[in-house]
């Protein structure tokens, strides 16, 4: 889709440096073609971790990279990016609650509720490492000028916990943390569309309401500063 503007193109006029880091293969999905069309500066995956660190066999599920070693080279990648003059956008893929769950080996802090149910030992060992992340953004002198955001690319796919999915309303995760520390909830129904629109409005494109289908959902104005004018995306 070279033809097509994304997000990435817009910060990229803007002058922010674009970055993406996941562990699984990049050919996957056709995923490496459309960030090469896309403005990004530098696309990491799973063949770059194994050349430069192979003496590390054992950090790799099916998928590829687990979590816990792809956030600490993402948070080396982000301490060596907030401290140029320049903005930049640091985008992640976890692959470790990709079904049928591949649970951190380090996380000893299981699901508790339900037993020796992969998946759902990993999400809740994912959530633990997505916390570290962000705290320790958020412990960094660069905290003021970064929005964090996570986000779920699709729904689950079949797994070992469908059987308590299906009694649920299903919903995408989406989620702005701002360096204020201030938070509202939205009840606006929203899709993928109206993530780049909201994102774009929270680090300071401020006349950035509406993005190709999307609306930004944060229309009456987020609560608290954002980020000083154009600020950093992780």
């Amino acid at each position: 889709m070279p033809n097509a503007e994304c997000v990435s193109d817009l910060l990229k006029k803007e002058g922010y440096n674009v970055s993406f880091l996941g562990g699984a293969n990049l050919n996957f999905a056709g995923k490496k073609a459309f960030l090469k069309t896309h403005s990004f500066d530098n696309i990491i995956g799973k063949s770059y971790f194994q050349k430069k660190y192979p003496e590390n066999k054992h950090d790799y599920n099916k998928w590829g990279l687990r979590d816990r070693p792809l956030f600490e080279y993402a948070l080396n990648d982000y301490l060596e990016l907030a401290a140029k003059p320049n903005p930049f956008a640091l985008f992640l893929l976890t692959l470790d609650t990709h079904a049928p769950g591949f649970p951190d080996p380090a996380c000893t802090d299981k699901y508790q509720s339900i037993k020796n149910n992969r998946m759902l030992d990993s999400v809740h060992c994912g959530g633990q490492l997505i916390k570290e992340y962000i705290q320790n953004i958020r412990n960094s002198p660069y905290s003021n000028d970064t929005v964090i955001v996570v986000m779920s690319d699709h729904l689950a796919h079949k797994n070992p916990a469908n059987y308590l999915l299906k009694k649920k309303l299903r919903k995408l995760m989406f989620m702005i943390n701002m360096p204020s520390g201030e938070h509202q909830e939205v009840e606006n129904l929203g899709s993928h569309y109206d993530i780049g629109p909201t994102v774009l409005s929270s680090i300071g494109f401020d006349n950035c309401q509406a993005f190709g289908f999307g609306r930004n959902m944060l229309s009456c104005g987020v609560k608290g500063n954002p980020a000083s004018s154009r600020g950093s995306v992780a």
